[in-house]
């Protein structure tokens, strides 16, 4: 995966040695259940995961450029939602998640624009499609601060990580 800076971003493949950064904020309560996933309950659950990371390449480790830490992620996978939205040419299906200590700093809009920017100009896709679940104001902020526009409610599409049918905006 071909990484790309943002004013204060490193958009970067994920490495071994992020494992500490991505398991501190995929144990918080409060990332996860955004998502649609369960928090980690151990580090050896986030290591099978960062693994997969490494294996699929899809998915950008957020690295804070004043520090280093990786304190999110953003992937841009050949998602469902790209079959039921399907647009003109190749699309990819943006999802993402970020450390709590960092939410309403306009990280995620500054990292999503940059992958908007990636995808369009280097990548050369033709359409990008995101959702959320009603729930979760902070990402709906995100995809409308980021130009994203409506399509439409995806009633019980998505099943979480209890198995509970959530809505998708």
């Amino acid at each position: 995966m071909e990484s790309f800076e943002t004013e204060r971003l490193l958009l970067r493949a994920w490495r071994p040695e992020d494992l500490d950064d991505f398991y501190a904020y995929c144990k918080d309560p409060a990332v996860g259940p955004n998502a649609g996933w369960k928090p980690h309950e151990n580090k050896e659950e986030s290591r099978r995961i960062l693994r997969s990371f490494l294996q699929n390449d899809d998915t950008w480790a957020l690295e804070l450029k004043e520090n280093g830490r990786a304190v999110g992620s953003l992937g841009m996978h050949r998602g469902r939602l790209c079959g039921l939205f399907p647009g003109p040419g190749e699309g990819r299906e943006i999802g993402y998640a970020l450390s709590r200590a960092w939410w309403g700093r306009g990280l995620m809009p500054e990292a999503v624009r940059g992958a908007m920017d990636f995808a369009f100009r280097k990548a050369g896709l033709e359409y990008l499609v995101v959702a959320h679940f009603p729930s979760n104001a902070r990402s709906k902020r995100v995809i409308e601060k980021c130009g994203f526009r409506y399509l439409k409610t995806l009633h019980g599409s998505y099943a979480d990580y209890r198995g509970v049918k959530r809505d998708e905006v």
